[in-house]
């Protein structure tokens, strides 16, 4: 008897250290639906303090990489495009899980964003 009490035991405190201090890892949207992206644009622009954002192109059911655009600058009447001064590089963010929870967080900082009513599942290794 003590022992089934004592390997019960062992199987929740494992139990636990696994759900609550879970590794982070890369992560993916499970449905690249409008909805998914309206709450992951909104997260997005309050973390950089913006009204809105522009997402540049890539499937995010597939890659943890997300790029936010930087404002598009136009060129004078008259001048050519390539003159339009904005020489800005996209913001990066990588979409990151830990357990249950999603969030992002911006390329050289630790600084997690919460998704809140986006769902995530661990992105796959590549072979």
């Amino acid at each position: 008897m003590r022992v089934l009490t004592a390997l019960i035991g062992a199987l929740c405190v494992s139990a636990c250290e696994t759900t609550a201090g879970a590794t982070p890892v890369p992560a993916v949207l499970e449905t690249g639906d409008e909805d998914t992206l309206a709450a992951l644009k909104a997260a997005l622009a309050k973390t950089m303090n913006k009204s809105v954002v522009t997402l540049g192109a890539g499937d995010l059911t597939q890659s943890s990489i997300i790029s936010v655009l930087p404002k598009r600058s136009y060129a004078p009447i008259g001048a050519p495009q390539n003159q339009a001064g904005n020489f800005a590089l996209p913001t990066r963010f990588t979409l990151m899980m830990d357990g249950g929870s999603c969030y992002v967080v911006k390329d050289g900082s630790d600084e997690k964003t919460m998704l809140k009513g986006v769902k995530c599942r661990p992105a796959q290794a590549k072979q």
